[in-house]
């Protein structure tokens, strides 16, 4: 896990989808955590948990972390928008 790269926004403009909005009590009820989400592109996910972010490439079908692999070479937008290419080939 990293520290935040993307922010929610900059995912949307790339064309992510929400996959995942994690929730945190408050005052007896649940609310949106803006800092636990995940969102997809094809094989593509970046998950957020408190301050960690990390960029997987998984397969849509396990779609699980347990076979998914991090995508350490991430650290820039340019560099998530040339994974997404050569993974999802768009």
């Amino acid at each position: 896990m990293f520290a935040i790269i993307f922010e929610e926004a900059e995912l949307k403009d790339q064309g992510f989808e929400i996959d995942y909005k994690g929730e945190k009590e408050v005052n007896g009820k649940y609310v949106p955590n803006e800092k636990s989400y995940r969102y997809v592109k094809g094989d593509i996910g970046v998950e957020r948990y408190g301050e960690k972010q990390t960029i997987y490439v998984y397969s849509r079908i396990t779609f699980s972390e347990d076979y998914a692999r991090p995508a350490l070479g991430v650290k820039t937008k340019q560099d998530l928008i040339n994974l997404c290419r050569l993974v999802n080939g768009d």
